[in-house]
């Protein structure tokens, strides 16, 4: 949850920045709290998954590759509507709404107490010998 708000606070920057350097250093940011969620996500998936449905990954597979070329259709169109609407705020809006979206979503499964919140690795026991 900290990697996903952390997404959406580096996404504001580059969104109200004026400066280049500030820009750019967010892009890294932006990237490497991605890059956290994409390896946490599966990481925490996979051990958690019963035996018998271990097959069913392909499904996890596809919502975690295709739900962020969702994403970037909605940006799309709402920096469309926001154009118009709102004249030089199209893009930036757009992308300041998407990254209040992740900030928003990863505060609310922390105040609500979801199991995302609460999840901790398994411990194995150790083989006795």
């Amino acid at each position: 949850m900290l990697a996903s708000a952390g997404y959406g606070v580096a996404t504001l920057a580059p969104a109200q920045s004026p400066w280049l350097p500030l820009a750019l250093t967010s892009g890294l940011l932006i990237g490497t709290f991605d890059a956290l969620a994409t390896t946490i996500r599966p990481a925490a998936v996979q051990p958690e998954t019963p035996d018998a449905m271990r097959g069913r990954a392909a499904i996890y597979q596809m919502a975690s590759r295709g739900g962020p070329a969702l994403g970037d259709f909605n940006i799309g169109w709402v920096a469309g509507f926001l154009g118009p609407v709102a004249g030089f705020l199209g893009p930036v809006g757009a992308l300041s709404l998407g990254g209040f979206v992740s900030i928003a979503y990863a505060g609310l499964h922390y105040l609500r107490g979801s199991r995302v919140s609460r999840y901790s690795v398994a411990r194995v026991p150790a083989e006795q010998p």
